[in-house]
């Protein structure tokens, strides 16, 4: 029972160290009362400075409309997602569409 104990602990403390950023910024979200329209863009532009910006597709689930986190999108082109690291910057848009 210990050594099972021992083994689940070391696992979550891994998987808290190689942690995927896109996972900390698509979290579960209360899906108690609906679903939220979306999510909250952090910061600005000038948050970049002297930082890379990563960029990748955020996970939707099959029908597209929902990120895997359970926020409402609703249906249309790929929604990404650029960020900083430190997630002082998070802008989320729609592939094609000028913001």
């Amino acid at each position: 029972m210990v050594c099972v104990f021992i083994v689940s602990l070391q696992y979550q403390i891994l998987t808290n160290l190689i942690m995927r950023t896109i996972d900390k910024i698509i979290t579960k979200v209360d899906t108690s009362r609906g679903a939220p329209m979306g999510r909250t863009n952090v910061g600005t532009k000038h948050n970049t400075i002297m930082k890379t910006v990563f960029d990748c597709r955020v996970p939707m689930t099959s029908d597209g409309a929902y990120d895997k986190g359970g926020a409402y999108w609703g249906c249309g082109a790929e929604l990404r997602v650029s960020y900083t690291k430190d997630l002082s910057f998070i802008r989320f848009y729609r592939v094609g569409c000028v913001n």
